[in-house]
């Protein structure tokens, strides 16, 4: 029904409710789905780290061995050190802006490519002090075990590369 002017707030009220009270269902409705429950962040960053400490704890575990490495052992072993910590400080700094800004954070080509030359860095010099003879028993394995975890880090950035892409 129409209400006649003048109309009141009161009448206008009524009439509303009347006119939605009177109103049939909707049958073209469509149901969203329900959301999927948001998971954490993958955030390679923090993988990355884990990965740079346990290449820092072995290298500790190897350091006192270093000079019966061989004559450039105790050089090259400084640049598996050196390049470890620079990772581990870049990743740290990077980690410090939050996860969901950390997990595109390598998405940087350049900062990808700084990674591979230190992590290369790691892995080269590990594979010559692996060639090495007197590089025996446990210290193989800590050297061994260091440049798997390089590649485990290589393919994690070859990871972004392809999230970048996408």
């Amino acid at each position: 029904a129409i209400e006649t002017l003048p109309l009141s707030p009161q009448s206008l009220v009524a009439s509303v409710h009347r006119a939605l009270q009177a109103a049939m269902p909707a049958t073209n409705v469509t149901q969203m789905p329900a959301a999927a429950p948001a998971g954490p962040i993958h955030d390679p960053v923090s993988d990355l780290l884990a990965q740079a400490r346990e290449i820092r704890q072995l290298t500790a575990q190897l350091k006192p061995n270093v000079a019966s490495f061989g004559e450039e052992a105790p050089e090259l072993f400084t640049y598996i050190e050196n390049s470890g910590e620079q990772i581990q400080q870049e990743l740290t700094r990077i980690a410090t802006e939050g996860p969901e800004r950390s997990a595109v954070a390598l998405q940087d080509k350049d900062l990808r490519h700084d990674f591979r030359n230190m992590i290369g860095s790691v892995t080269g010099f590990s594979e010559l002090l692996l060639m090495e003879p007197t590089v025996e028993g446990e210290s193989r394995a800590r050297f061994t075990r260091i440049r798997e975890i390089c590649r485990a880090f290589c393919d994690l950035l070859d990871e972004q590369k392809a999230a970048a892409a996408a």
